[in-house]
């Protein structure tokens, strides 16, 4: 809905009790009855009345600069239905546009709006809706759009598109010279500081979004928060404006109260909004009890902006304070700005539908710069979540952008009353507009996943969000943890498949999938021995390792020597037999190959095993256990296989060359 927007706030005049005639609410209608330049607009909020009041007319109401609603209540003429018996009419002439509003309850001398039980007959605000001013003739019903944005998603991040960013038609310039215009803080008085801002504002013709801007600023280079009290003595904190102005230290309510005051010098439209924030004590999931956080809503141009001075101008480091201006807290998008902030008063949440405080406790809360750096959905959108399995998931989508962005992350666990950080624990893997996050947490108990990113080459990337993560496994297999990447992992945009934990069992067989299309060749350094991981042609590098040694390395041979990517450590799995060995390995008389399988030392008697081994230039290849078994050759692979169930007779297996040379290649021992 691209109509100009505001409220429509119809204030009581007289107190009323339970005991007046009570109008039960049943719809809004609207009707647009244009005539030459001027229109006429009739308001029609319908139900019935408990008993007749005569002649009861209702206070005349103003909105924007248009004039004055005429109102009446009388009998609604013709409706058959009881619930819509009576009307209650208002009527305003003017020349202006179509627009929408919000209609908050009227309470009127005479009669009020509650039923038989004393109960509110008009809408909550979880159903309140807005009516809208039509085109020339047309009736209108009460009209569900969403006053602010179109209709937002609860799946996911808001889809407020219609949203267009303010700050980038403020002459930040122009700002910074009124702003260096006006005298010092501390020698001055707020009386003076206003009068002259509000000189200073004509002098240099700014706009009411550059003037509601100038006082943002003011504060950032005025006030600091007063974080030693806050931390240590509450009792001693000045909550009020004059002296938050007159000592330039304070708190929030402080900063939006004078907030307030300094924009209505200068003609700015501002309000001091109380509300729920995400700051402090508060505890994802926990309703709050209270209110604990006072910002400011400003109305330019018929819009209705939100801001935070107290977030967007610095920032608590202990009891010291740092500033730093942030405009992502100057008229931020609803839909960011209320993951973090959630007023009192619902009608200064500007989405809609609304959100309950249940909603807001549960909602995943994101910084700033998740919007500033063009991200626009992550999921899951839950600030906290359990896993069954151990395998945490979490994708980033962002625009496509000229300026490469980056992500990091902390895991932390939960041991005893503290928690410990987690290194190697995620995979991130990134691709044009999304970026995929792979952790494992796979000792039973709570986690916290912290996620930062932005331009890439900051020094530090800045925080986004964090989740709250309970982890339900219990089982052994994929042991929390991430291998170690070397710097030729970063400049290969290799992308890790299996495994992606660590440690990897040592004494069970692994399965690595890597793909890259930089190298050429790929191997698994295991001990000593050197697994070549095949190459499907198209860079998705595969192959089974039988895991030996304490640490397992991905390496190319890069000028004949071995550069790592990776690398894993091992712990040995409770499956293990046997100790971890491979076979005894004879290349003196070998030529180039790849045993496939089996890869370990120790084979059981009784077990049926698969051998199968690749050579190109090997003769008629053969297992010796007892009985001579010849494996069979594929000559487009030049790989050998052979099914066999070991004997055990002679207490060792030999897989060896029974060609022009015998030749030994693999002893294995055989064992019950």
């Amino acid at each position: 809905m691209k109509e100009l927007i505001t409220f429509l706030s119809l204030i009581s005049l007289l107190s009323f009790s339970s005991a007046l005639p009570h109008f039960t609410f049943s719809g809004i209608e609207s009707f647009h009855d244009c005539s030459g330049e001027k229109g006429k607009v009739s308001l029609f909020i319908i139900g019935s009345l408990s008993e007749e009041v005569g002649a009861v007319t209702l206070p005349n109401y103003n909105i924007e600069k248009m004039g004055d609603f005429q109102c009446a209540i009388g009998k609604n003429e013709g409706e058959k239905d009881p619930a819509r018996s009576h009307v209650i009419t208002c009527t305003i002439e003017g020349n202006f546009e179509p627009k929408a509003f919000i209609l908050d309850e009227p309470k009127v001398n005479g009669f009020n709006f509650l039923n038989e039980k004393g109960e509110s007959t008009w809408p909550t605000e979880a159903e309140k809706a807005t009516f809208l001013i039509g085109e020339c003739g047309e009736r209108v019903e009460l009209d569900k759009e969403n006053l602010f944005f179109e209709k937002s998603e609860r799946s996911g991040l808001f889809a407020g598109a219609a949203y267009e960013d303010p700050v980038k038609s403020i002459r930040k310039d122009v700002v910074d010279k009124a702003l260096r215009a006006l005298p010092p803080r501390n020698k001055t008085t707020q009386e003076v500081m206003m009068t002259r801002m509000k000189s200073i504002r004509t002098f240099y013709s700014l706009t009411d979004m550059e003037a509601a801007y100038m006082v943002y600023k003011w504060e950032y280079e005025n006030l600091q928060y007063d974080c030693y009290n806050y931390n240590h003595d509450r009792k001693a904190i000045d909550f009020t404006e004059e002296g938050t102005y007159s000592s330039g230290v304070g708190v929030c309510d402080g900063f939006a109260k004078l907030y307030v005051s300094l924009c209505g010098a200068m003609g700015v439209e501002a309000y001091r909004v109380v509300g729920y924030s995400k700051a402090g004590d508060f505890v994802p999931g926990v309703i709050p009890k209270a209110s604990d956080h006072a910002w400011n809503a400003i109305k330019v141009d018929g819009n209705y902006y939100v801001l935070d001075a107290t977030w967007g101008i610095g920032s608590c480091e202990d009891d010291d304070y740092v500033p730093l201006l942030r405009d992502a807290y100057f008229c931020t998008k609803p839909e960011a700005f209320i993951r973090s902030h959630l007023p009192a008063d619902n009608k200064f949440q500007l989405v809609y539908p609304t959100i309950t405080l249940e909603e807001f406790s549960k909602m995943l809360e994101i910084g700033m710069e998740f919007y500033e750096y063009g991200m626009t959905k992550i999921e899951p959108d839950l600030a906290f979540f359990d896993i069954d399995d151990g395998k945490i998931e979490v994708e980033i989508t962002f625009e496509p952008s000229d300026e490469a962005i980056a992500f990091n992350y902390h895991l932390f666990q939960k041991r005893a009353n503290s928690y410990t950080e987690k290194e190697n624990a995620c995979w991130i893997v990134k691709k044009e507009t999304t970026a995929t996050f792979t952790c494992y947490a796979n000792k039973y108990g709570k986690y916290i996943l912290e996620i930062y990113g932005g331009p890439a080459g900051d020094e530090g990337l800045p925080y986004l969000l964090e989740y709250e993560i309970k982890s339900k496994r219990t089982m052994y297999d994929n042991p929390a943890g991430f291998p170690l990447a070397y710097g030729l992992y970063a400049s290969s945009k290799m992308e890790l498949i299996e495994p992606i934990y660590n440690p990897i069992p040592r004494g069970e067989m692994v399965n690595f999938k890597v793909r890259t299309t930089t190298f050429k060749n790929l191997y698994v350094i295991n001990d000593e021995n050197e697994f070549e991981l095949d190459n499907d042609g198209n860079g998705l590098f595969t192959g089974e390792v039988y895991i030996v040694a304490e640490k397992v390395l991905i390496a190319t041979k890069l000028l004949n020597k071995y550069r790592t990517i990776l690398e894993y450590t091992t712990e040995i799995s409770p499956n293990v037999e046997f100790e971890p060995t491979l076979p005894d390995k004879f290349t003196a008389h070998a030529p180039e190959h790849k045993l496939y399988s089996p890869q370990f030392g120790i084979l059981k008697i009784g077990q049926t095993y698969e051998f199968k081994i690749r050579c190109k230039k090997c003769g008629k290849l053969a297992v010796l256990d007892g009985s001579k078994y010849i494996l069979d050759k594929n000559k487009e692979t030049n790989i050998y296989t052979k099914t066999i169930t070991i004997k055990g007779e002679t207490g060792s297996v030999m897989l060896i060359d029974i060609g022009k040379k015998i030749s030994t290649y693999y002893i294995y021992k055989a064992s019950l």
